[in-house]
């Protein structure tokens, strides 16, 4: 994984190039760094133009940055950070750092926005190619309804990246990584989103059931979350 990563960084994609480009699916953008079809240029241009979205939509509240276990994820996470930080977007990612599960994000989203003035809107980031294999990665962009942004969005911030790509990141800035972790501030995602659980499930019928429960965290993602929803159960 030690020649994936070398390669996010190290190949540069060619936005001339149809798919070289950035060309967001469900929500996201996906890609291999081996095809130049995921590599730091392609985050440093997405989450710019992410930036650009938030100040025409005005949102000014914080952008929930999360990731999950794929190889490219921590390392596409911090470019993020650096683009983020570097405009001076408040950011919220995971107590020590840790992985975020994407529905945790949309739930941090979602409790900001019904908490807080309209004005203060938050939106979210989430670093992760869902189920595609380890060595690909990806980025998804959750506005303010917490969900999945629609094609709207997602072709407005396509052709800003691409535009991005095109003038070879002349005009993004970045800080370095030491500053963009100082910029940011740690948020408890698992443990808000934990304390909800009961309003949806009906904690008390588990834990009277005696049941023996398994849970399958898959990627990993989702395992700071169970551990901390069993231990509930105990």
């Amino acid at each position: 994984m030690d020649a994936i990563v070398h390669t996010f960084f190290e190949q540069t994609p060619d936005a001339n190039v149809a798919k070289e480009r950035v060309a967001f699916g469900t929500s996201g953008h996906r890609g291999r760094a081996t095809e130049r079809t995921f590599n730091a240029a392609h985050i440093i241009a997405i989450t710019q133009a992410v930036v650009d979205f938030r100040n025409e939509e005005g949102y000014k509240g914080p952008l929930f940055l999360g990731l999950d276990t794929h190889a490219l994820s921590r390392p596409a996470w911090e470019c993020a950070l650096r683009v983020l930080a570097a405009n001076k977007v408040p950011v919220l990612v995971e107590k020590d750092h840790g992985y975020t599960a994407t529905p945790l994000v949309s739930h941090a989203i979602l409790q900001h926005n019904a908490q807080q003035h309209q004005a203060t809107k938050a939106d979210g980031l989430i670093i992760t190619p869902s189920h595609n294999p380890p060595e690909d990665g990806g980025i998804k962009y959750n506005p303010h309804h917490g969900g999945p942004a629609d094609t709207d969005v997602t072709k407005w911030i396509e052709l800003r990246a691409n535009a991005y790509l095109l003038r070879h990141l002349s005009d993004v800035s970045l800080v370095p990584l030491d500053e963009a972790l100082a910029h940011a501030q740690e948020y408890d995602f698992t443990a808000h989103y934990v304390a909800q659980l009961g309003k949806v499930v009906d904690m008390v019928a588990i834990q009277n059931a005696n049941l023996t429960l398994g849970a399958d965290s898959m990627g990993g993602a989702a395992l700071p979350c169970g551990r901390r929803w069993l231990s509930t159960m105990v």
